[in-house]
């Protein structure tokens, strides 16, 4: 009785911690001979997935395609990324589907190494793309947008959302095949290529309406956009630069995606902030620290 008496409130915690495990790690099943390297954790993970599809009947017209981290730096786990340009640099990493409206989560996939190149070299999105395509494949034909950053955007990934009843609106990589002709002369704002400068182009394929937007603001930026590619407006905007109010000419897109493109971050927010469990305390066991981040 002594002992029990001194003994902190968190030790039966602990100990529950200690012993919590999701899966029987003593059968060898389909997934572990398949190299799942989450198998540990896949019941679990689908369980939630299956909740947060259900949690409201009907989302917004907008949805996100973003990644986030969670940190983990327990050698033993087989999903550990590093990445360097991440507020969490080591950890697993999450694709997250979240609704712009309402902030929530609508779908994730914890990547486990699947989304790799050399699985996907023949589809012409890649392996990038087919994360887009798998986490919004329970929503296809509503007319709803998708909204990704240039780690997603292709034209082949917009046609084939377009295909499957979606728009999209995203940043386009430079190296992924941007037209000439929507090129911004200079990579930083310039004497010959101002702040504000505005290339565009629209492109139709059957019917796919496909604009390509190229615009210099802190430095050049090239975007894609099925939503309004087929009556790209262009509305003002008042910014001050160097002391100066001057009224920039922007298309929709533009203003569209720096508005929505934000949701991620507010869940990363509102995840991994001050009253977060995710990245309290020490962990033995790598399980566990993926539980308290779902």
């Amino acid at each position: 009785r002594m002992m029990n008496r001194i003994r902190p409130p968190c030790y039966r915690y602990c100990r529950l911690l200690s012993a919590l495990q999701f899966e029987d790690y003593d059968r060898v099943g389909v997934d572990k001979k398949a190299g799942d390297r989450a198998w540990k954790v896949r019941r679990i993970t689908e369980s939630l997935r299956t909740r947060f599809k259900g949690l409201l009947p009907e989302w917004g017209e907008y949805i996100v395609v973003d990644e986030g981290m969670l940190r983990c730096t327990i050698l033993r786990c087989g999903l550990t990324q590093v990445n360097p340009n991440k507020p969490i640099d080591k950890g697993v990493k999450f694709f997250m589907l979240v609704d712009y409206e309402t902030g929530l989560l609508i779908d994730f996939m914890v990547d486990n190494g699947h989304y790799n190149r050399d699985a996907f070299v023949n589809k012409p999105w890649g392996s990038s793309g087919e994360v887009v395509l798998d986490l919004v494949k329970d929503f296809e034909n509503a007319g709803r947008v998708v909204i990704t950053d240039n780690y997603y955007t292709s034209p082949a990934l917009s046609k084939e959302l377009y295909r499957r009843g979606f728009f999209h609106l995203g940043t386009w990589r430079k190296s992924r095949g941007v037209p000439d002709c929507v090129k911004m002369d200079s990579k930083k704002p310039s004497q010959k290529c101002t702040k504000g400068t505005m290339n565009l182009a629209v492109n139709f394929e059957g019917d796919i309406p496909l604009a390509a937007i190229g615009f210099m603001d802190n430095r050049e930026c090239y975007m894609l956009d099925s939503k309004w590619g087929h009556c790209p407006s262009v509305v003002h905007r008042l910014q001050k630069i160097d002391g100066k109010k001057i009224a920039l000419h922007l298309v929709r897109a533009v203003l569209y995606y720096n508005f929505k493109m934000g949701a991620v971050d507010q869940l990363d927010m509102l995840r991994c902030g001050w009253y977060s469990i995710a990245m309290r305390g020490r962990r033995n066991r790598w399980p566990v620290r993926y539980f308290e981040g779902l």
